[in-house]
């Protein structure tokens, strides 16, 4: 026991000579990476195509239902950002921001979802997710917990035995019991200007008459007025009706006064006349 705590006490001296080594190293070359400061948003004017494998970098996590009284956990593998999956200066670019990219287009092969005019950012938007994946927003409450996840994701559900979970994270895989797993990877968050349709390659549809386009996939003929908004609803009583009742009927109704008024008027006159006459021959 001895001899072997003397050699366990050595091999720590060495090792902490060689961690203490290994720390400046890293210590230095944590200095020398940059950080990220740029906030200007990347452009993407042609479709960027990822690379082959970059849907199979995820980490497992899991969820706790928002709604209802079930305590059982959603397990879920969530993209992890590599670097070379994105565009040329997605590096560069501050963290809250990376994901959002104006003017620009979807990558290659994705879907277009809830296109639409904002006037908040002057312009129109829509949110890009890979093909199989459906883009979800926080009324998704059995899927994704609000507080959890603080951007938009695209979400697919597959079954354990799926070759994307194996493939996607060996480990994490193994860890899950359930029977399905939803996957989820940031939404793409696009922005353009009517002016700069003209240099996206595929050009996005027209918005009109306050569209708003569920999903879209390039080449896709959206029919005429088929995402026109609805007209307000009135309720039983139209826009026409709703102007007489508070402009039309009150001058009406002050017509009609007058109209009563000038009539007791020349009937008391008339009822007055004849009076007059038969006391000046009396």
């Amino acid at each position: 026991m001895e001899s072997t705590d003397t050699n366990l006490s050595r091999t720590a001296s060495g090792t902490e000579s060689e961690s203490e080594t290994e720390t400046e190293t890293e210590t230095e070359t944590e200095t020398e990476t940059p950080t990220a400061t740029a906030t200007e948003l990347l452009a993407l004017t042609t479709p960027f195509k990822q690379p082959s494998g970059c849907d199979s970098h995820f980490a497992r996590t899991s969820v706790l239902p928002t709604l209802g009284r079930s305590t059982s956990t959603v397990p879920i593998l969530l993209s992890t950002a590599e670097p070379s999956c994105y565009p040329s200066g997605w590096e560069d670019i501050v963290p809250e921001s990376r994901f959002h990219f104006r003017p620009a287009v979807c990558p290659s092969d994705w879907i277009y979802y809830t296109i639409a005019e904002d006037a908040e950012v002057s312009g129109s938007t829509a949110y890009c997710c890979n093909t199989g994946y459906t883009f979800i927003n926080y009324d998704d409450y059995e899927l994704i917990a609000a507080e959890t996840f603080s951007s938009a994701h695209c979400a697919r559900w597959v079954g354990n035995t799926d070759d994307r979970v194996a493939t996607g994270d060996t480990k994490a895989a193994s860890n899950i019991n359930a029977d399905r797993t939803l996957m989820l990877h940031n939404a793409w968050a696009i922005t353009w200007n009517t002016s700069d349709t003209s240099t996206l390659t595929p050009q996005p549809p027209t918005l009109t008459n306050g569209m708003e386009v569920p999903s879209w996939t390039p080449g896709e003929e959206i029919p005429d007025g088929k995402y026109d908004a609805s007209p307000q609803d009135d309720g039983p009583i139209s826009d026409g009706m709703r102007r007489f009742l508070t402009i039309g009927l009150p001058i009406i109704g002050v017509a009609f006064v007058v109209l009563i008024a000038y009539l007791c008027v020349w009937c008391r006159r008339r009822r007055n006349k004849p009076k007059t006459r038969l006391g000046q021959l009396r």
